[in-house]
């Protein structure tokens, strides 16, 4: 039989107190996204009107690019990325947060909440 031995600092640890801390941010992180993805919808069906569905999005995720750029630069964590990161982030744009959010603007036109 093998004996486990720990690291005393891994959060399994009560007596380390981060258990605790990750909680916290676990419970913080979830809410965040919570509440970011329920209001989302909210969102959605304010933009709903006579702004074409793609003209909406571009509009939305452009204001978001914006924000983020600049939260990163006032907090020091932008990283240099590659042309070939940037290919990737191109395609998980395109194919993922845009495709999702055109299905999503279509079918506001169709649900009544």
């Amino acid at each position: 039989m093998r004996k486990i031995v720990t690291n005393s600092a891994t959060p399994c640890n009560p007596a380390s107190g981060q258990g605790a801390r990750i909680g916290a941010m676990n419970t913080l992180l979830y809410l965040l996204t919570w509440i970011s993805w329920g209001g989302s919808w909210l969102a959605i069906k304010w933009q709903h009107g006579p702004v074409p569905i793609h003209q909406s999005i571009l509009y939305r995720f452009a204001l978001a690019a914006v924000i983020i750029m600049l939260f990163l630069l006032l907090v020091r964590k932008l990283q240099r990325t590659g042309w070939r990161d940037h290919l990737f982030f191109l395609l998980q744009g395109g194919s993922l947060f845009s495709l999702n959010f055109i299905a999503f603007y279509s079918a506001t036109g169709y649900i009544s909440s």
